[in-house]
């Protein structure tokens, strides 16, 4: 079969083009009053960006001026079993990271890279020999960078001669590799067009997510060395507005909560590795780290996203750990006060997320219960002061109102009733195997990671189940390896319960993490939870056809039947999703389209009126989950489109259509709509419109069957399973069983 291909200058052309007008088309969805801020911020934004690149390029805002962090969380451990623990910590110790589905495989300046599927790159620095002097750093910053890196090299030598250090610019998968050297803006122009290699994952190891999991495992003064020697080495390979790990402000917010928290411990357990010289070093370079998420803040006009809250976060933690000054109060006042308007804007009144992803409601569902623990256990009188900062120097493009904290104390305030309800909601979407139920993207995101949940597996046995762990890979030499479970909740469900003291015993097994809910069962909040459900229908307000012209019936065995006396009906009208379920089946289907959620559909799938079927604790129907972003654009467009999901397929509708180009990869053009999410007798119902199709989907469960009857206007193919394999984390992929 033979294909008419482009020249490459005229491929661009296309590209550019098909560009252009997908970004048209996004804004026009905007009212008038937002397109001309959108363009207005635009065009400050090109006019201030050769100043803000020699801003960073041109100094080094990384300083030793004597500077403190205040003391705030108290050192949680962690009691696991012990095969998993002293396997974590020998794996980050040996700089051995599984992130985002790569498998345990070291961080190091010389590691090869496996590769991506067929996608591989070989672009390690040549660095023979890590030299006291530190010269081997020309080769990893600029020269405008390289004093104050060689400085920091020296401090780090002191605290553990034998250090190797980490390459935190690489793609541990694909190989590709980023570099300091380059102002963080310039960053995609090299991998933009280089299919295979993952922004994403040395984002992921940046977040330093790991630092504060060690500690809690085992506080040995060895291994808080290494969390030291660990942050100091990310700041002299990172300086601040440089490289790959400044790209996305959402992480450098994280990246900042896991270092204070990492530090906090550190200093209440060994207090002797804490110099004068490191703390004021962390310190100044976390109030300049926040200074960068202020210039590069992830605001948009309208609802913003996940990624605004993880800026949120942290500015909110340096508002709370770092020394008290002007510009440090007003941190606190502007966490505070968009830590509350992000919760009225990105999560429903039924308690759930408006990125329409189960996974992502657990990301910004973390923010919220640890933004929350870090307002409460905020020092009284840094508060009292915030409450008077002067608003008139704020210079953000967020805006920064009279502060006023009053809302903190309120039982009635929506803020903590839709924290308490947004754990429910990831209650009622898991499954009895502890897993949730996958509609929307899964990029396996986490605030702060500190319960390993999960299981030691063989070696053989993993190799076996993923795809990309095959013989390139240079996994450790161990029979068994330990394999996180992506899609459990439990820390972040376990730790809402405890905040608000509600009583253990009434959650699920499967949702109960020791650690996270004795931790925050430890803060002193004074707001008094109800641990009622809610429970609404999406009712019809439109005509529906009382006959269809196509209709089609499945028939799922249960084996040794149930008792349908049982079922319980659960349905979120805002996220628009209906469960069933009794000691025997699990059952949810998506409907997921409403019009208040985030107006790109970022990480919406195609994937209406798909349903995930458990019986007797085994999965019969699931979603294909997200496997990749960006990497490699016709795997996203494959687990995200409807052919992909367990529902139906009309040829020639999409449901909702990608805008051209690459903005499709996270712009879907909005056409679906729930016309009613309704029980009916031991089932549910689920109408859905889209262009010209009307479809009707009922799930019935009897003695012995689940029964899945779909009516449409439109002749069409009922799914299950379409997509011979599963992706149950970001980057994980594996043969359906």
């Amino acid at each position: 079969m033979g294909c008419a291909c482009l020249p490459n200058s005229q491929q661009s052309e296309r590209d550019y083009l098909m560009s252009v007008v997908a970004k048209i088309s996004h804004l026009l969805k905007f009212p008038p009053h937002i397109i001309w801020q959108k363009v207005m911020n635009r065009l400050k934004e090109e006019f201030n960006k050769g100043k803000e690149k020699k801003h960073y390029e041109q100094r080094d805002l990384r300083s030793f001026s004597k500077a403190r962090l205040d003391s705030v969380f108290e050192f949680l451990p962690l009691e696991t079993d012990s095969q998993i623990r002293d396997f974590l910590v020998e794996m980050y110790t040996e700089h051995r990271f599984d992130l985002l589905g790569s498998g345990w495989v070291s961080a190091s300046y010389d590691a090869v890279a496996p590769g991506l599927e067929k996608y591989r790159f070989q672009e390690n620095l040549t660095i023979n020999n890590f030299d006291e002097s530190g010269e081997w750093l020309r080769e990893v910053v600029s020269p405008m960078h390289f004093l104050v890196s060689q400085k920091i090299w020296k401090i780090l030598l002191k605290s553990n001669p034998e250090y190797i250090p980490i390459d935190w610019q690489k793609d541990s998968k694909s190989g590709f590799r980023w570099t300091a050297n380059i102002w963080f803006k310039d960053q995609r122009k090299r991998s933009d067009a280089a299919t295979g290699a993952d922004i994403k994952m040395p984002w992921e190891l940046s977040r330093l997510q790991h630092l504060p999991r060690l500690i809690s495992l085992k506080p040995t003064e060895k291994n808080c060395r290494e969390a030291i020697c660990q942050v100091l080495d990310f700041i002299m390979t990172n300086p601040v507005g440089m490289g790959v790990n400044f790209n996305c402000a959402m992480d450098v917010g994280i990246r900042l909560a896991n270092i204070f928290i990492a530090f906090d411990w550190i200093r209440q357990l060994h207090p002797n590795l804490i110099t004068e010289e490191t703390e004021s070093l962390i310190s100044n370079y976390c109030k300049e780290s926040t200074e960068h998420i202020l210039l590069d803040i992830e605001y948009r006009e309208g609802k913003t996203s996940n990624h605004y809250l993880g800026n949120v976060l942290g500015i909110l933690f340096s508002g709370v750990y770092l020394p008290e000054d002007s510009r440090t109060l007003q941190y606190l006042a502007f966490g505070i006060q968009e830590l509350q308007r992000s919760m009225e804007r990105q999560f429903f009144n039924d308690g759930s997320n408006f990125e329409g992803s189960t996974a992502y409601h657990r990301l910004s569902g973390e923010m919220m219960i640890w933004g929350a623990a870090a307002m409460l256990k905020c020092n009284s009188e840094k508060l009292f002061n915030a409450e008077k900062v002067d608003i008139k120097k704020w210079n953000c493009k967020a805006p920064l109102f009279k502060p006023n904290f009053s809302w903190t104390k309120k039982e009635s305030d929506k803020f903590w009733n839709k924290l308490i309800d947004s754990a429910k909601f990831s209650i009622d979407i898991t499954k009895t195997s502890g897993e949730i139920v996958q509609f929307g993207d899964n990029d396996s995101g986490r605030f702060v990671s500190l319960s390993p949940i999960g299981k030691m597996e063989t070696k053989s046995a993993l190799q076996s189940k993923y795809f990309l762990w095959n013989s390139k890979i240079s996994l450790p030499e161990k029979d068994f390896l330990f394999n996180e479970n992506n899609l459990s909740h439990a820390a972040f469900v376990s730790a809402v319960w405890g905040l608000f003291k509600m009583n253990k015993e009434h959650l699920p097994k499967e949702l109960y993490s020791k650690a996270e809910y004795e931790y925050f069962s430890g803060i002193r909040c004074d707001i008094k939870a109800d641990e009622h459900w809610a429970c609404d229908e999406v009712k019809a307000t439109t005509n529906i056809p009382e006959e269809f012209k196509y209709y089609k019936e499945f028939e799922f065995d249960i084996p040794g039947g149930t008792d349908i006396q049982e079922l319980q009906t659960t349905i979120y009208p805002d996220f628009q999703i209906g469960i069933l379920r009794n000691q025997d089946l699990f059952i949810a289907i998506a409907g997921i389209s409403n019009p208040n959620q985030h107006h790109s559909l970022s990480h919406v799938h195609n994937d209406k009126g798909a349903i995930e079927l458990q019986i007797k604790g085994i999965d019969i129907l699931t979603d294909p989950g997200t496997y990749l972003y960006t990497p490699i654009p016709e795997r996203r467009i494959e687990f995200r489109d409807v052919e992909a999901h367990n529902t139906i397929a009309i040829k020639g509708y999409p449901q909702n259509p990608p805008l051209p180009g690459r903005m499709g990869l996270f712009n879907l053009k909005p056409k679906t709509k729930v016309l009613e999410l309704t029980k009916i007798k031991d089932g549910l119902k689920l109408i859905l419109e889209y262009d010209d199709v009307i479809h009707k989907r009922e799930v019935v469960v009897n003695t012995e069957k689940v029964i899945i009857r779909d009516f449409c206007t439109h002749d069409f193919v009922q799914q299950f399973n379409p997509l011979p394999y599963i992706s149950k984390g970001y980057g994980k992929i594996e043969k359906r069983p």
